[in-house]
């Protein structure tokens, strides 16, 4: 500041830039809400729908569908209706409701991290089947989606995608494992359920959770007669080659696990 310039002409000078800097901070504030409304809208929403089904259909191969997508104030984000097949065309996952809220900024996910403060399902049916003579489920797909390096980039090793929710929110929620190779079937019904993840790491294969809390809870297990196999048995006088391919086993850390009023089926 000049000391020759007179006081008021300081004051006068501060005044402005700080009206500019009103204006420019009114603008923004302005700009967010009209583009918040413009979500809202019936026509802008069925256009975010077709390009969010279209994109998730063509990038897993199968079929993705969204009923309705809500936006609220760009950290949370409530999709009804949420429905994925597996590769063979049956249901792998349906949820009335699905709601995530952010609580880190959505461009670290350029750096395979993401964060949030909570997600919740709604009247959901998750399904998993392994066929007989099959190695996998019908959902290592979308594993080895968000796992798996770019085919364009098979030299380049994947950076793993580590995923933190703080609360994990299950309400009427019914988990199915079919293991038709076995004859084996697990129902998991869950009516109340509350998990908080301190990290899932999809390159390590490991979940570490800080607390599970499940009311209501129903392990329905099934023991059925499986198919014969018409595969012939190896010739034990082969030598034995180790399968280098093999991924390892998916691991669960449970810090804390509370249970109230469950049951057991079998």
């Amino acid at each position: 500041m000049n000391p020759d310039t007179p006081p008021k002409a300081n004051w006068s000078r501060a005044r402005r830039m700080w009206r500019k800097v009103e204006n420019v901070g009114f603008a923004l504030v302005f700009l967010l809400v009209v583009l918040y409304f413009i979500l809202q809208s019936n026509a802008v929403q069925n256009w975010l729908i077709g390009k969010t089904t279209a994109y998730l259909s063509k990038e897993l191969h199968t079929r993705v569908e969204i009923n309705h997508i809500n936006i609220e104030f760009f950290d949370n984000v409530v999709l009804e209706g949420l429905y994925i097949q597996d590769l063979q065309g049956d249901t792998l996952i349906y949820a009335e409701k699905f709601s995530a809220g952010l609580n880190s900024n959505i461009f670290s996910l350029i750096w395979n991290k993401l964060e949030f403060n909570e997600i919740s399902l709604t009247n959901a049916r998750i399904c998993l089947q392994r066929e007989a003579g099959d190695a996998n489920n019908n959902a290592q797909f979308l594993i080895d989606y968000f796992s798996s390096p770019p085919s364009t980039q098979p030299e380049k090793p994947s950076k793993p995608f580590l995923l933190k929710i703080q609360n994990f929110s299950l309400r009427d929620v019914v988990f199915t494992s079919d293991d038709r190779g076995n004859g084996q079937k697990m129902v998991f019904k869950v009516p109340f359920g509350n998990l908080k993840i301190n990290k899932l790491d999809t390159g390590e294969r490991i979940a570490d959770i800080r607390s599970v809390d499940l009311r209501g809870f129903v392990f329905d297990f099934k023991d059925y007669p499986a198919p014969s196999s018409n595969t012939p048995e190896p010739d034990k006088t082969e030598s034995i080659v180790p399968d280098t391919t093999a991924k390892k086993p998916f691991r669960f850390l449970v810090r804390q696990f509370s249970l109230e009023q469950a049951g057991f089926i079998m």
